[in-house]
């Protein structure tokens, strides 16, 4: 066992409240990040880095055939 240390046998509905509102009541909000309004934006990157890879994958293949 660990010195200086508690065990607390709890359910979750008690639990998490309780170490949610530690957790808030400790740190500083964090910024909103807003990713809904760059959805946009991310599922282009998402998409162009898909096909990029596609393509490396077929030249690869293609390179190790010959």
């Amino acid at each position: 066992m660990l010195p200086g240390t508690v065990v607390v046998y709890t359910d979750n509905s008690v639990s998490l409240p309780l170490l949610t509102a530690y957790a808030l009541a400790r740190h500083a909000p964090r910024p909103l990040k807003r990713l809904y309004q760059r959805r946009d934006a991310m599922m282009d990157r998402l998409v162009s880095e898909y096909r990029a890879a596609l393509e490396f994958r077929d030249r690869r293949a293609e390179e190790a055939k010959s």
